[in-house]
């Protein structure tokens, strides 16, 4: 089996992941969708990008993030925290954070993650939402403010008063809805 490592970086304003050693795109995120030219098939294991990136902000463990752009200089892209409010929807949250980045340092971030120790008061299977109130943050709630947006960002998978968890996987989010009402 051959396995591709890859890399991400920002071409004519859209992220595109390829080959480390071919410089091949593997496959790229555009306005209509995720185009690509993987051939043969995953197996496994799981599939979850994981991406070096810049913090843009102070990124907590947990935070959900949004490719704000890119750093020329170390050909990484800059991220900060995602937000449901609807005056932009590119501030959509691609993907979480699996452990604290200072602002301005190099760090990681993944497709999807499961938060532990989350105090849930809701049902095994609930979906959670990107906050409209709090950047890089989760909510139990959908946004119910007219015009923000409504993404759907996990799943509840435990709980507990302070054992809970919630797996955060914005990055196969299905689609984000504009509030109306």
């Amino acid at each position: 089996m051959s396995v591709t490592k890859i890399r991400s970086k920002w071409v004519a304003g859209l992220l595109e992941f390829f080959g480390i050693t071919t410089g091949t795109t593997v496959f790229k995120i555009t306005e209509s969708g995720v185009e690509g030219n993987v051939t043969g098939s995953i197996s496994g294991g799981e599939v979850n990008p994981t991406v070096a990136v810049i913090a843009g902000e102070a990124i907590a463990k947990g935070d959900l993030v949004y490719p704000s752009g890119y750093d020329a200089t170390s050909g990484k892209i800059k991220v900060k925290k995602a937000d449901a409010d609807g005056d932009n929807p590119g501030k959509c949250a691609w993907f979480v954070a699996p452990a604290a980045i200072e602002s301005a340092a190099v760090g990681t971030v993944v497709g999807a993650y499961e938060l532990t120790g989350q105090s849930i008061t809701s049902d095994v299977g609930t979906p959670v939402y990107l906050s409209d109130t709090t950047p890089g943050a989760w909510s139990a709630n959908a946004p119910a403010t007219a015009g923000d947006f409504i993404q759907q960002v996990g799943v509840v998978t435990a709980k507990d008063g302070t054992a809970g968890k919630v797996l955060l996987m914005p990055f196969y989010s299905k689609g984000v809805t504009l509030h109306t009402s």
